[in-house]
């Protein structure tokens, strides 16, 4: 993989590409495979610094997330399936967006 010029792990078009295939999974019902690549973005996620994480969080996270919400009878599903620290970010993010 290309390295982020700030904190060295990922590129912006790689969390971009994962986001991509984890919406045509979700679109084709492949929940094994969102799950795989649920598990993939929380690593880079984890190992990733602030920048990596703010990437996730916007280009990731909240496009995913908000698909599924506006298509709440089958995307709660997906939603739910978020592993620990996506969800807490997800979380932070509804958190954040009320007034």
């Amino acid at each position: 993989p290309r390295i982020n010029p700030v904190d060295g792990l990922y590129t912006e078009e790689e969390i971009e590409k994962i986001e991509h295939e984890t919406l045509n999974a979700i679109l084709i019902g492949q929940t094994q495979k969102v799950k795989a690549l649920y598990l993939k973005i929380e690593t880079m996620f984890n190992q990733g610094g602030d920048y990596t994480k703010s990437l996730i969080a916007n280009k990731f996270i909240f496009p995913i997330s908000s698909i599924l919400e506006r298509n709440y009878e089958w995307g709660k599903e997906y939603l739910e399936l978020f592993p620990k620290k996506l969800r807490l970010e997800y979380l932070r993010q509804i958190n954040s967006s009320t007034i």
